[in-house]
């Protein structure tokens, strides 16, 4: 079962507001704080609001400039997700026609004489802290279990991949299961690549050339042309050369990777698949999923190509789908301490 929250899978707030510095707090707020999509816009007189599939809006009105109020009345008639609206005290009647005769009321922010940006800033963190929080912790199954370590980790990624693994691999801490890298660049920048990461954090960082073992506090990043592959013996996860032909124009492919994994008996594995072009490795999570293991990707707001996450989306091999942050925070959190 895919995450989601409510009926939406990437819930969208739309912020609107005549008031240039109102939106660029927002927008700075939204940012930081909020972890679904968001839209900033002066006016909606000429937005076509059912069209966006909007979870929240939140309307800042100002006297200077005023929408004729049976216009937004008649806008705002027939939607089905919540509003907000900040108000100035002399809009009090204009407000009160706008919310005449509705089955289900506006949330209304009367906001003060003097400091109305911070006053909104403010009441805009607070409101949307409560709606936030299922979507960041996306559990909404009890059978995802985030604090169960898993006995291996293995993450793909393509265009954007770098930085996003700089990201992650940055704030994990130590003693951590072993963890399998493929990301897509030219083999000749993988060890500078490696030497990068290894700059950022006390975890063994090596990348894969030969047959080897990979253990505890190690991360292998796969290199050369050929692909990597898992097999698990005696307690020990042995990492080998695959073929050397293209899957999904890759090699090394992700999906090799992820498809060895699925493979492995009574081991309790996590997938990640991060921004990236193309659909490699979106198969091979279906197939850790089906597996029993526990797969993550990247959410659009996040990724800087949305392609590899949203082909395992649409095939329903994602779980959950988050934010780069998160996912960060998820991949920190599993030390081998916590593992049952």
């Amino acid at each position: 079962m895919t995450t989601s929250f409510s009926k939406f899978d990437n819930p969208l707030i739309v912020f609107v507001s005549s008031n240039a510095l109102t939106r660029k707090l927002i927008s700075n707020l939204l940012k930081e704080k909020w972890s679904g999509q968001f839209k900033i816009f002066s006016s909606i007189e000429k937005k076509s609001l059912n069209q966006m599939n909007i979870y929240l809006l939140l309307l800042d009105l100002s006297e200077r400039f005023p929408i004729n109020h049976t216009d937004l009345k008649n806008k705002l008639a027939n939607v089905d997700f919540k509003v907000c609206i900040f108000y100035e005290y002399s809009l009090e009647e204009y407000i009160n026609k706008i919310n005449s005769n509705r089955s289900r009321a506006f949330t209304l922010y009367r906001k003060p004489v003097e400091k109305q940006d911070d006053f909104v800033k403010s009441s805009v963190a607070k409101y949307i802290e409560p709606i936030n929080a299922p979507y960041i912790s996306q559990m909404i199954s009890n059978e995802l279990n985030f604090k169960k370590s898993p006995h291996l980790i293995a993450i793909g990624a393509s265009t954007g991949g770098p930085d996003a693994l700089v990201k992650i691999v940055k704030n994990l801490q130590y003693d951590m299961p072993p963890i399998l890298i493929i990301v897509h660049m030219p083999p000749n920048f993988i060890k500078g690549f490696c030497k990068r990461l290894q700059s950022l954090t006390t975890l063994e960082i090596k990348p894969f050339e030969e047959n080897q073992v990979i253990e505890e506090n190690q991360i292998l990043i796969a290199s050369g042309q050929s692909h990597m592959v898992v097999d698990a013996k005696f307690g020990q996860f042995h990492i080998k050369k695959g073929g050397a032909e293209k899957v999904n124009g890759h090699c090394p492919s992700i999906d090799v990777l992820f498809d060895s994994i699925s493979k492995l008996n009574g081991v309790y594995v996590v997938g990640a698949l991060l921004t990236g072009m193309g659909k490699d490795g979106a198969k091979g999570l279906l197939k850790i999923k089906n597996s029993g293991g526990l797969t993550i990707v990247q959410d659009k707001k996040s990724s800087e190509i949305f392609g590899m996450p949203k082909a395992a989306i649409d095939i329903n091999a994602a779980q959950v789908i988050m934010n780069l942050e998160n996912i960060s925070q998820i991949m920190r959190d599993y030390s081998l301490q916590n593992n049952a």
